[in-house]
């Protein structure tokens, strides 16, 4: 058919795209292995080719942001921002807001910066779209029981929506009646936090609203990491059941009696935990230990009535 070339650095070497390989009659290629190639460098052309490492890297990106309210900090600090890019932003510490995330794409336009919607990149060269998850820029239609309902929010503010939405997940039918179920109701949230002293950490966190009773079971799992005290060894674990309960009258949180240690089982005896009351929020407390790196664990199950 036709002469090509193909180089190995500065080796040329030339072949006819029409002969075949002996072995399974394919028509020869520029370049054909039966092993992987290895790549060391990553692309810096359009024509370079792409390792999985870019793929992952610059298609779509898993990030750990500290505020998933706010993430043009971490976003601020992507390279290779290419149209169309997908970064999944995740917040893996707090309570409420543990592993609440977002999913951004990346656009080339640059309309007015909106955080967390749409976040402006620190060069001015595109903007980070948010598309799903917690936060979604632009109005969305949801189908529910064959009815097309449009979903938008003023100004960012998507408070009223939440609660309608809130109330109509939590009706329900049973035998054939509709029941509102405001009360009771039971959710499961946990949370993870890393201490390196003996000073008191807040773990986890639960906003209390008005009017409600809350009891808690609270499991903590902590591990030693590392650290340069001495005392005990590196693996180290303490497991704790908690247990409290909790009223918000008139604005106005209280803790009903005392916290239950329903069990404890203990490699390092000086670690501690706790239950506590900060406003409208309750916190879960851990204490450590001097120059040792602990990863603390929560795992909570909310029962409430109103």
């Amino acid at each position: 058919m036709t002469t090509k070339k193909s180089w190995i650095g500065a080796i040329q070497h030339e072949y006819d795209n029409g002969d075949a390989y002996g072995a399974d009659g394919a028509t020869l290629e520029g370049l054909r292995t039966e092993d992987q190639i290895f790549v060391e460098t990553a692309p810096t052309s359009a024509n370079h080719v792409m390792r999985l490492t870019d793929m992952f890297e610059r298609s779509l990106r898993r990030i750990t942001v500290a505020d998933i309210d706010d993430p043009s900090p971490e976003l601020a600090l992507i390279t290779y921002a290419t149209y169309g890019r997908l970064v999944f932003a995740m917040q893996s510490t707090g309570w409420v807001t543990a592993n609440e995330w977002t999913l951004y794409a990346w656009i080339a336009d640059t309309p007015a910066e909106d955080i967390p919607y749409t976040i402006s990149a620190v060069d001015g060269t595109g903007t980070w779209i948010a598309l799903a998850g917690k936060y979604v820029q632009g109005p969305m239609h949801v189908s529910s029981l064959g009815v097309d309902g449009l979903f938008s929010a003023v100004g960012g503010s998507v408070t009223s929506i939440t609660t309608a939405v809130d109330t109509v997940l939590r009706t329900i039918l049973t035998e054939g009646t509709r029941y509102a179920i405001d009360t009771p109701y039971a959710e499961r949230a946990h949370a993870m936090v890393e201490t390196t002293d003996a000073s008191q950490t807040v773990a986890g966190t639960m906003t209390t609203v008005s009017g409600r009773s809350y009891i808690l079971e609270i499991i903590i799992l902590a591990r030693r990491t590392g650290g340069a005290n001495i005392g005990g060894s590196l693996g180290d674990t303490n497991s704790y059941k908690l247990t409290g309960t909790f009223k918000n009258i008139s604005g106005t949180l209280t803790q009903v009696g005392t916290t239950t240690e329903v069990f404890s089982d203990e490699d390092a005896g000086s670690w501690s935990v706790a239950l506590g009351v900060s406003s409208l929020s309750i916190q879960v407390l851990v204490t450590g230990a001097a120059n040792t790196n602990i990863r603390w664990a929560v795992f909570c199950s909310q029962y409430r009535i109103d």
